[in-house]
């Protein structure tokens, strides 16, 4: 799923203001670009009644974050909200949002860690870019045009591939990790059943060291202060130094 939004100033309420004018959607191959929230509400009801009620239906998206404050007043049954249960690493930075135990929204961009570009190269495929003027206020009856049109697909049409690259790796749904450490965390599991150390695997034998060796939560708290990051660190250069009007940049940001 991918949504596209458009911003603008309301005089009536002197606020700017933003919306979702496109919900777009590839479920299995199908190709849907929906025009209205109410279309998207229909699309998500179907699912719904055709779903096993013992199984979630997953829905992916890349930055879950920003979509997803254009769609949660969608979800509401009889002016109620419905049930939204929220697995975060921090505020608006959201890995998943299962709604009513039904529907799961999982953020591509946690699991793959890169832009949509970046992802498509890594697939063989071109993201279109600057084929899309930002700068003017549509809504749900703007006419598109064929270009326009072409770059709307582009984008869920890299996160489905991508994700079908997946399940022939992981073979389930349900198997395909949330983030990008899990990624890294099942390898490593795979790797270390693997290995064996007499009766017990080098897993189970890191699980057991695991278990027995966890610090109490003053400890804890003292590894934590030693092993925090966002310290500043000097040059090599400049060490013991006196320096002036000096300024830091973080280069992983």
């Amino acid at each position: 799923l991918d949504t596209e939004t458009s911003s603008c100033y309301a005089e009536k309420i002197d606020k700017k203001i933003a919306f979702a004018y496109k919900f777009l959607f590839i479920i299995d191959g199908i190709y849907l670009e929906l025009d209205t929230p109410q279309a998207f509400i229909k699309v998500l009801q179907f699912i719904t009644d055709i779903n096993d009620t013992e199984k979630k239906f997953k829905i992916f998206v890349h930055h879950l974050g920003y979509d997803f404050i254009f769609l949660k007043n969608l979800f509401q049954k009889n002016g109620e909200y419905m049930d939204c249960k929220v697995f975060a690493r921090k505020k608006n930075d959201y890995c998943k949002i299962t709604i009513d135990d039904r529907i799961e929204f999982c953020d591509t961009l946690a699991l793959k860690n890169c832009s949509l570009s970046t992802w498509a190269k890594e697939l063989g495929l071109k993201k279109m870019t600057g084929d899309l003027d930002y700068s003017k206020v549509r809504t749900y009856s703007t006419l598109t045009t064929e270009k326009e049109k072409k770059y709307f697909y582009e984008d869920v049409h890299i996160m489905y591939v991508g994700i079908k690259e997946m399940l022939n790796k992981y073979k389930l749904m349900k198997n395909i990790p949330l983030t990008s450490t899990s990624v890294v965390r099942k390898e490593l599991k795979e790797f270390l059943k693997k290995q064996k150390q007499g009766k017990y695997s080098q897993l189970e034998k890191m699980r057991f060291d695991y278990l027995n060796s966890r610090p109490d939560a003053k400890l804890l708290l003292s590894l934590k202060n030693a092993f925090c990051g966002g310290i500043t660190h000097s040059s090599i250069v400049d060490t013991n130094k006196l320096l002036q009007n000096i300024a830091s940049y973080d280069i992983t940001s």
